[in-house]
């Protein structure tokens, strides 16, 4: 089992998209894919689940305050299946904010490692989308992963927030050493503009790089609707379906999973 964790302190990247239609394509490729929404937004849930949920039927089971000295191993009932077949999604509520609070002190940063470890054992991939912050539920995501990605726009403030992001990862492998950096994905990228070139360059330049996204009129469009790009009708003329093909077969073929065409 792969726990990949996509995260980024900075809001406004492309991070919950990304983590959204990468498990789609892992799932279509073949891989049992579970999607995780750590972040209180729900936004990554919104795309799957079209009515409010109950708190009980949402990961802020974990972090029931009622509840806060328990931890969660099994739990079942916070998994759904969504249309798309092999994914499956456990979804956040604004609730989930709780667990930033000072009340969680017991094992807080491993809540979520050890409910994947009780109640996620069947999956071949397991995506984390992470909260815009630094706070305890992204360390509890750092601390359940194997990998994380990194999405950032090719825009100053995004690019300068890739070191802090790197360095939490590196002060997390103190108490988790298997944890690695698989990459960073650049995303919304717009050739034509100069500084986006610019941009392009610095990051291209610590050689981590695992795959571009271009800002698409398609993938927007979707974006706004709450549609999974791997659903598109004609993938073949689609440069967004592509790229995110390309990136979901180099996680496989870094994870060392069997290589495959995942559009097929």
């Amino acid at each position: 089992m792969n726990i990949i964790a996509v995260g980024m302190q900075k809001g406004g990247v492309g991070k919950t998209t990304f983590s959204v239609n990468i498990a789609g394509f892992l799932a279509k490729a073949g891989y049992k894919t579970l999607l995780i929404d750590m972040d209180a937004q729900a936004s990554a849930s919104s795309f799957f689940c079209k009515e409010q949920l109950p708190p009980e039927k949402t990961l802020a089971a974990l972090f029931s305050e009622e509840s806060r000295n328990e931890i969660v191993r099994e739990n079942m009932d916070i998994i759904f299946q969504s249309e798309l077949e092999n994914l499956e999604v456990a979804p956040s509520c604004i609730r989930l904010s709780i667990a930033e609070t000072g009340s969680f002190e017991l094992e807080s940063t491993r809540r979520l490692a050890y409910w994947i470890d009780g109640s996620c054992k069947n999956y071949d991939y397991i995506i984390i989308d992470s909260p815009p912050s630094l706070g305890r539920l992204t360390m509890n995501v750092l601390m359940a992963s194997s990998y994380v990605i990194l999405p950032s726009l090719p825009e100053p403030q995004s690019v300068d927030a890739v070191p802090t992001f790197l360095k939490i990862i590196s002060q997390v492998r103190s108490a988790k050493p298997d944890l690695l950096t698989l990459g960073i994905v650049i995303n919304g990228l717009q050739s034509r503009q100069r500084a986006h070139g610019f941009y392009e360059d610095a990051l291209m330049r610590t050689k981590s790089v695992i795959g571009v996204i271009h800002r698409s009129k398609t993938f927007i469009e979707l974006s706004h609707k709450k549609e999974l790009l791997v659903n598109i009708s004609n993938p073949d003329k689609d440069r967004a379906y592509a790229e995110f093909d390309s990136i979901a077969r180099e996680i496989i073929l870094k994870t060392q999973k069997a290589p495959m065409s995942v559009g097929n």
